[in-house]
């Protein structure tokens, strides 16, 4: 009696792990990618390469994150997907992928960005989690009785709810970058009695910019929504850097230990780089008490904050002026400058660099010391950039 017992323990076992093993991941090709994409709230899709050692084990964490949570996310139309690479080239070539595995967010077809962070179920849950909550819409009731909305970053878009395009901008407004509200109207009644309508994006700080654009077209108000809430000046972490490096743009660094400083650099950030030089360089805050490697390789110390450094991926350049002057006016644009026209290059070879000073023309030399000091000084960054012990590149296939 006692032996039927446990053959029928280890039968219904079996029958169980053979659910878990026959249960299958959302697999995206040709046919079904874009109608997936463009009716799924958020789809968190892995692309793989069968080759590839890391992508396996990625899909054997997918699979196991699926079973898991994959019911609660399909009720808030939620998809967890992946692509095979090798099979769907097409599909991974148009979304730029050339490591395995790569993992992105979508919200309704449009890519929110790239998941870079651990590789295991409770990592990607807590993630896709905060994704969800961070793309709630507030009406402007509900936001103003629990904050002043004043002071948080949003996208206010007053507009008659019952306008046509109404939900095509709810959808491209949700693309925002970081933790942005988008703040709605609760009824149609202001609209009634001849309020103006727009959309206007605000930082909480220093940043207000209203929209001009199109209301149909829903690619030139993503973009618009994009570029505003990316803001000119973020926080660089370990999370985000590796994502930043790959941007290629050079890093232009404000340590500091506090936040004293922070509303000074944004300031002359809006003041001197503007349009004009934002999507050449990357204004960063940096935490110096946390993210000391930058700092070292830069010879200097906490007692030397605030000061200013540019890594441009192969070497990395202390601001030529003191800690007293860093947002003195002019200071942070010359820095800029310097880099851009390749004057700060040369002299880190001890090249001759003419400076205009007026209408006369100064010729100057960096000295031996100064010169040798900058060429030991290599970028901090170089080298941060996707590992190999997490990724299988694309070129290592051919």
């Amino acid at each position: 009696m006692l032996s039927k017992k446990i053959k029928l323990v280890i039968f219904c076992c079996s029958l169980f792990a053979a659910s878990i093993n026959t249960k299958e991941i959302l697999k995206l090709n040709d046919d079904n990618y874009q109608h997936v994409l463009e009716n799924s709230k958020i789809t968190f899709l892995a692309f793989t390469a069968d080759w590839c050692p890391f992508s396996q084990q990625l899909l054997g964490v997918f699979k196991e994150f699926s079973i898991k949570y994959g019911d609660l996310y399909s009720a808030a139309n939620t998809q967890i997907a992946f692509v095979d690479c090798m099979a769907q080239k097409e599909i991974c070539l148009k979304n730029g992928v050339n490591k395995y595995p790569t993992m992105k967010v979508f919200y309704f077809g449009t890519l929110l960005q790239e998941y870079r962070s651990a590789r295991n179920v409770e990592a990607l849950h807590d993630y896709l989690d905060g994704v969800i909550k961070s793309k709630q819409t507030f009406n402007y009731q509900e936001i103003t009785s629990a904050e002043n909305f004043d002071t948080i970053s949003h996208i206010k878009i007053w507009h008659p709810r019952n306008f046509a395009g109404f939900e095509s901008l709810l959808r491209a407004a949700s693309v925002a970058v970081g933790n942005v509200k988008i703040l709605v109207p609760f009824d149609n009644e202001n609209f009634e009695n001849g309020q103006e309508s727009f959309i206007e994006f605000w930082d909480g700080e220093l940043i207000r910019k209203r929209y001009s654009g199109s209301l149909e077209n829903y690619s030139e108000f993503s973009q618009w929504v994009r570029k505003v809430s990316s803001g000119h000046v973020i926080e660089l972490t370990f999370e985000n850097a590796e994502e930043l490096v790959e941007e290629g743009k050079p890093f232009l660094m404000l340590f500091r230990t506090t936040d004293e400083y922070d509303r000074k650099f944004k300031e002359a950030i809006l003041r001197e780089i503007g349009d004009d030089y934002i999507d050449k360089v990357k204004p960063l805050l940096v935490n110096a008490s946390v993210m000391h490697f930058p700092m070292i390789q830069a010879g200097k110390t906490l007692k030397d904050i605030p000061f200013l450094l540019i890594d441009q991926f192969m070497h990395l350049y202390s601001a030529p002026f003191s800690k007293q002057d860093i947002f003195e006016a002019g200071r942070i644009r010359k820095f800029v400058e310097d880099l851009l026209s390749d004057k700060l290059h040369k002299r880190a070879h001890g090249i001759e660099v003419k400076e205009e000073i007026g209408t006369q023309q100064e010729t100057s030399t960096t000295s031996n010391a100064e010169m040798e000091k900058i060429e030991k000084t290599e970028s901090a960054f170089k080298k941060l950039e996707p590992a190999k012990n997490r990724y299988s590149f694309a070129k290592q296939e051919l």
